[in-house]
């Protein structure tokens, strides 16, 4: 039997051993889901890997907590969000029927572009998004880095609060606009 030949340090070496295997066994399998993935394109870029996004660790508020893990884990065609009892679905492959601009209602416009919604913007978003401070819109090459700066708000629990308080109002005037 080999485990009685071992020694208790070798046995523990080896144990050792098997465990951050395993680890890195799940990693990599946690990696390639990501990769993918049919969540959004965003989320492979802000995932933590293997850790905690700090957020739900220190925000204490279980709605912000689930409103910007459904924001971070959209599908790439369809994102559905529940709010207030609510369940508000997006489809990312259909035009903004909220705004007349002919692009499709994906969650980088519904945050940052839609025009609709820009009172929202400046109310909520204009310290995170220099751009809501006045009315010009975000450059399009921005446009990713600036949703992705959004997402990616471990650290910043002020913007975390900030965005959860947006997406809110901003689908109740979806919600009406579109006559929901």
């Amino acid at each position: 039997d080999l485990w009685a030949q071992m020694d208790l340090k070798s046995i523990k070496a080896a144990t050792a051993d098997l465990f951050e295997r395993w680890e890195n066994h799940w990693l990599s399998i946690d990696i390639d889901r990501c990769l993918n993935s049919r969540y959004n394109g965003h989320f492979p870029k802000i995932s933590t890997f293997g850790s905690v996004a700090t957020y739900i660790c220190k925000m204490k508020n279980p709605v912000f907590e689930k409103l910007m893990a459904q924001l971070r884990l959209g599908c790439k065609d369809k994102l559905s969000l529940y709010v207030d009892k609510r369940r508000y679905i997006i489809d990312c492959t259909a035009l903004c029927m909220s705004c007349n601009l002919l692009v499709l209602e994906t969650l980088c416009h519904f945050i940052l572009l839609c025009p609709i919604y820009q009172p929202y913007r400046l109310h909520y978003l204009h310290r995170f998004v220099p751009e809501c401070s006045n009315s010009s819109t975000i450059p399009a090459e921005r446009v990713d880095s600036t949703i992705l700066d959004q997402l990616n708000c471990s650290y910043d629990l002020d913007k975390v609060a900030a965005i959860c308080r947006y997406v809110p109002s901003a689908l109740r005037l979806r919600s009406f606009s579109l006559n929901e």
